[in-house]
């Protein structure tokens, strides 16, 4: 399987989700180990937001 990721082809819809996803993983590593209902995790924040790039990538939302 091939993944296209190419960044010269982006329009504002892949610009707005990868913003958010940077500043989730962002502000996870900002606030790890901090209680809440449970705790922020950074290491499960980074394996969720690579899940979801790879998803969205096979499924060509960031290629041309």
């Amino acid at each position: 399987m091939y993944l296209d990721f190419d960044m010269s082809v982006w329009s504002w819809p892949q610009w707005t989700f990868m913003s958010i996803y940077v500043i989730s993983v962002v502000m996870a590593a900002f606030l790890h180990g901090h209680r809440r209902t449970g705790e922020h995790s950074f290491p499960v924040s980074i394996t969720m937001s690579a899940l979801g790039i790879f998803v969205l990538t096979a499924g060509g939302f960031f290629g041309g």
